[in-house]
């Protein structure tokens, strides 16, 4: 009988200790993305043409979540060939628990080892504690779609040209000018 008054009394103990509060606050606090891979364009020592595959660093990417609306997205692309078929995310959230859809319909509970592809956005679902309120937001990684040093180039070359036509235009006024007046 003394045994279980003991008994009872350390299983009680160890309850009180683990009570969680339930409450509906259910929101995204951090989103990141790990490691990942992308293919650069380069040249053999021959001069050929080739593609190296490069890793950059997930944390040189910042993310806007737009609580409100539910979107995160990056806010500087990541490089033009980047894969985002299988890319492992790390979540932050108040709540108790997250899903994400995969194909856009089927759930899966979500884990920071999960490979997710992210060719479109992703829906994740978070769930408070109390098991009633939910809050969604929709996460897409946004690539560039060009190379970054060929609309530098690009504009640069456009501002030339724009420069040598108002030169041009500029020399025939004058010519016209010049040859009026004689």
């Amino acid at each position: 009988s003394a045994f279980l008054m003991v008994m009872f009394g350390v299983f009680t103990s160890c309850l009180e200790g683990d009570q969680v509060t339930l409450t509906s606050n259910v929101y995204l606090s951090s989103f990141s993305i790990n490691d990942i891979e992308t293919e650069v364009p380069s040249k053999t020592a021959e001069g050929r043409d080739t593609i190296i595959v490069k890793k950059i660093s997930g944390d040189s990417y910042l993310f806007a979540i737009d609580h409100l609306n539910g979107e995160v997205y990056n806010v500087d692309s990541l490089p033009k060939g980047t894969d985002v078929s299988q890319v492992t995310v790390n979540l932050g959230f108040v709540g108790a628990y997250a899903f994400y859809y995969p194909d856009g319909v089927t759930a899966k509970s979500y884990s920071s080892s999960d490979s997710i592809d992210f060719s479109s956005p992703v829906r994740f679902e978070l769930h408070a504690t109390d098991e009633e309120s939910t809050k969604n937001y929709n996460i897409r990684l946004n690539v560039h779609k060009a190379d970054m040093d060929s609309l530098v180039w690009a504009a640069v070359t456009a501002v030339a040209s724009a420069v040598d036509l108002a030169a041009v235009s500029a020399a025939s006024a004058i010519s016209v000018i010049f040859s009026a007046n004689s």
